[in-house]
């Protein structure tokens, strides 16, 4: 019979956990659960030097891979720096104009198909507003606007006629303190919006 040899060199192969991040295709495992008081978050990568916002927060990991359905059981849309540009308000003479130039409302905003009357909305690090009056569990969420990453502000707004009648920090996905808030209503004031409309910090 041959004698095999063998070399102390030659160590098992290490092998490396399987990414279930790596899947594409929808599936559903038990959401982590959530610390009400100090929920864990996704690693936060700092804004760029010269950020107009240097204070960001990172969404929560227990929604991390919802983009490759992996929370909810469907694939939650993420934009790409073009398909966000539909989504981006800008503001003139106070007011919130949408994409198309006009005067941007929430009175018939929703949430998986329930009027809601208040659009979701983000900061992003340079003062950028996305605004989107239609929102679902599990297809368009706060973490659409900007794929998942940080943000300087996340909540609802209610807007009439381009005028903005209150601003929240309502957002399960980043669950952001007040000063995130904050930051939020220092950018539409330094933008021309008058005060007057309702800050609502607690949610």
């Amino acid at each position: 019979m041959a004698a095999h040899a063998t070399s102390s060199g030659d160590a098992p192969e290490e092998k490396k956990p399987f990414d279930l991040g790596s899947l594409d295709f929808p599936m559903v495992f038990p959401m982590q659960p959530i610390d009400p008081v100090n929920p864990a978050r996704v690693d936060h990568v700092p804004p760029p030097e010269g950020a107009k916002y240097g204070k960001t927060i990172p969404m929560l990991s227990a929604y991390q891979h919802e983009e490759k359905g992996m929370v909810f059981g469907q694939k939650v849309k993420y934009l790409d720096e073009q398909e966000r540009q539909a989504y981006e308000v800008r503001i003139e003479g106070g007011k919130l104009l949408g994409a198309d130039g006009q005067p941007f409302d929430t009175r018939d905003a929703t949430v998986s198909g329930e009027k809601t009357g208040s659009a979701i909305f983000v900061m992003d690090h340079d003062g950028k507003l996305y605004l989107s009056n239609k929102a679902g569990i599990a297809d368009f969420q706060h973490t659409s606007f900007l794929a998942g990453q940080p943000v300087a502000a996340a909540g609802t707004i209610r807007v009439e006629n381009g005028e903005i009648k209150e601003i929240t920090r309502s957002s399960g996905h980043y669950r952001p303190a007040p000063e995130f808030l904050d930051q939020a209503v220092a950018e539409l004031h330094a933008r021309g919006v008058p005060p007057g409309f309702v800050v609502s910090k607690d949610v």
